[in-house]
């Protein structure tokens, strides 16, 4: 018996190698054809006649807009887009195109790239910076800049004159702002009451500091709700203080709230000595700011930024603050105040409001648009303050109110 399982074993012992081997070749052979499986679903055969096969990720030529803009290079006083087509020996033709059926389009030729002409600078610049011009966005963007005098601070059809109508008001104030020593103007949101009233009962709730006299207004805007329009009213009625104007309380006409401001000031608040404007999340330090306004040395101040002084401010072209290029055809912005905090003596600010009613009001940062854009269509010059202390920027959020209870509580004897 013991001699028949020893022959048993022998005999199996081969057949189990076998089999191991033969798994794992089968095992191996599974992962294999899966790997090529793979591989190929990452290809695919192409249009093309020769039958070559392209990735998936090869970009092909996207379909674009056929136009073509001509730009006098030469011209270095008056940069501008010529409407003609035709190209001669002062223009250059910078041409897009594809075609919209379903056929590859060929590479672009070097004709149709975009090239740097030792004549112009402004564009030797982009293209060094940005690289050919190969899309539509960066031929508006060339297209805009050319059009703008590159010594001319702000753009074009700003520094002209037009025609804007002053804005119309829902609510205005009962509150005497005639021969004051400082007039306050405060941007607030349709819905911050509780704010306001926080406001009214700490910082703004004295109508003197020593010999020197305060109206303070809020600037508010409507709202497309009935309740809220109903609030403001009852508000309106028992406050006196607020100024509503005739246009949507959101962010894209912070600029009208503003200028509402700079108007009401302009025509109502005759030989009123100065003009401050400050968010509702701002603690301003009114005895510092007065005792700033009224010192000799500072009575030639034309426009005093009182929290921060902005330089080489980009244009946004996306996201809440966006501005298109057609709207301003400059990169950057010129110099002005942060709009958390400024202030200026009644000529200059009548000087401003001037300005605003001949000129477009479309641009959605109203800051830089009230003291950079019209400033300088203005002729005036902002001065940085270094008493940082004057205006404290508490940032508006859910606990807005104790920062400003706390910051309150500070400035008490």
């Amino acid at each position: 018996m013991g001699e028949e399982r020893k022959r048993r074993r022998r005999k199996k012992g081969p057949g189990r190698i076998e089999s191991l081997v033969r798994n794992f070749l089968a095992f191996f052979g599974f992962c294999f054809i899966v790997f090529n499986l793979f591989l190929v679903s990452k290809i695919k055969p192409s249009s093309l006649d020769d039958g070559k096969a392209i990735p998936h990720k090869e970009k092909r030529t996207p379909r674009a807009f056929n136009f073509e803009v001509d730009i006098d290079f030469h011209d270095k006083s008056a940069p501008r887009v010529l409407k003609s087509t035709t190209s001669s020996t002062s223009t250059t033709s910078t041409t897009l195109s594809s075609e919209t059926s379903s056929k590859e389009s060929e590479p672009e030729s070097e004709e149709k790239k975009a090239e740097v002409i030792p004549g112009n600078p402004l564009l030797a610049q982009l293209q060094k910076k940005e690289g050919v011009v190969q899309t539509a966005q960066l031929i508006d963007r060339v297209r805009y800049l050319i059009a703008e005098n590159p010594d001319e601070s702000i753009p074009k059809r700003y520094a002209d004159n037009t025609t804007v109508p002053d804005l119309e008001f829902m609510i205005t104030p009962e509150v005497d702002c005639v021969r004051k020593d400082l007039v306050i103007f405060v941007k607030s949101r349709v819905e911050s009451s509780g704010l306001r009233e926080i406001i009214r009962n700490t910082w703004a709730h004295t109508h003197a500091i020593e010999k020197w006299s305060i109206a303070t207004i809020f600037l508010v805007g409507k709202s497309d709700s009935k309740y809220l329009n109903k609030n403001l009213q009852n508000e309106g009625r028992d406050k006196q203080d607020l100024l509503v104007g005739d246009y949507l309380d959101a962010y894209q006409n912070l600029t009208s709230k503003s200028i509402s401001g700079l108007q009401w000031f302009a025509n109502e608040c005759t030989d009123s000595r100065n003009y401050l404007s400050v968010d509702d999340d701002v603690f301003p330090d009114l005895p510092l700011i007065l005792g700033f306004l009224n010192k000799a040395e500072n009575s030639q101040v034309e426009l005093a930024c009182l929290y921060n002084y902005v330089q080489h401010a980009r244009v946004t072209r996306k996201g809440k603050w966006q501005t298109s290029w057609e709207s301003y055809g400059k990169e950057f912005y010129p110099v002005y105040c942060e709009g958390a905090c400024f202030s200026m003596p009644r000529w200059a600010a009548v000087k401003l409001f001037k300005n605003a009613q001949v000129t477009y009001r479309d641009a959605p940062v109203d800051d830089a648009y009230l003291t950079g854009v019209l400033r300088e269509k203005a002729g005036l010059i902002p001065k940085q303050v270094q008493n940082k202390r004057m205006c404290k920027h508490l940032v508006n959020d859910d606990e807005i109110i104790q920062k400003l209870r706390a910051e309150w509580a500070q400035h008490q004897p």
